[in-house]
């Protein structure tokens, strides 16, 4: 999984007057194609890439993912680098990716697999519940989905 690429496809001839993303593995793309009648394409586009950059450092299929993938993400992305490969993530001087890209990257993984969920591919959403990056670090707050 670690080499997924966005691609824009002009569908314009086909009369939908959009482009429609694809990252080349089907249970994704039926995602994004799914996500691109209800949201906008910009939505679509950002969404890609969180899915793009999550199945990179987890670097396994959507059925093969569980909760400690997620969790192992969530601490890459923090820390800074992709742990199991030493592969630094972000720029010298900063640590890690913020809080805010974390949750939207976690909302993206979330919501892909609760799509999941329904259509029947997975068991379970491997994403925990609670589990609330940056704020004070520290405490979920109560009934927060992050």
């Amino acid at each position: 999984m670690s080499n997924l690429v966005v691609r824009r496809i002009d569908v314009s001839d086909l009369g939908f007057g959009a482009c429609q993303v694809r990252l080349d593995v089907p249970l994704l793309d039926d995602y994004l194609t799914f996500l691109a009648g209800r949201c906008r394409p910009n939505t679509v586009l950002a969404t890609a890439y969180d899915l793009k950059v999550f199945f990179t450092v987890v670097g396994k299929a959507p059925r093969d993912v569980a909760a400690a993938d997620v969790l192992a993400f969530m601490t890459a992305q923090r820390v800074g680098e992709d742990a199991a490969r030493g592969v630094a993530i972000a720029d010298a001087g900063t640590v890690g990716v913020s809080s805010r890209t974390l949750r939207r990257r976690l909302s993206s993984v979330a919501g892909l697999f609760a799509y999941l969920q329904v259509r029947g591919d997975v068991s379970g959403n491997p994403v925990p519940r609670g589990c609330r990056p940056g704020g004070n670090g520290t405490v979920p707050v109560r009934g927060s989905r992050w």
